[in-house]
């Protein structure tokens, strides 16, 4: 369970989690994003909070413009990846849920 309030029909739930590229009017910067419910969470903004043991050394992948150096790490780094993303996500961390210096919400 996520602390991201999700609207039942929404397919975005912290089970599935899409990567894409997006940018807002306040930042016009290409960044990688993943989107749960009707958000995306910035990764660049939380890049360090990957301290698996391959992500660790790769965060800059989480600040790129285009998804290929992640998508390059390979199988084990996106279930790295998710799984972090689900634990960060999830109601027991807190990590993200109140930092808003951690959390740029894109809607």
């Amino acid at each position: 369970m996520s602390f991201v309030k999700v609207a039942d029909d929404c397919p975005f739930t912290i089970h599935n989690l899409p990567y894409g590229i997006f940018s807002t009017p306040n930042n016009p910067q290409p960044r990688p994003g993943v989107a749960i419910g009707d958000q995306i969470l910035d990764l660049s903004l939380i890049r360090h909070l990957f301290k698996g043991p391959i992500l660790s050394s790769k965060t800059d992948v989480f600040n790129k413009p285009v998804l290929n150096d992640f998508m390059a790490l390979g199988n084990e780094a996106w279930k790295e990846a998710r799984t972090r993303l689900q634990e960060l996500l999830g109601t027991e961390c807190n990590d993200l849920k109140g930092n808003s210096d951690l959390v740029s919400w894109s809607k």
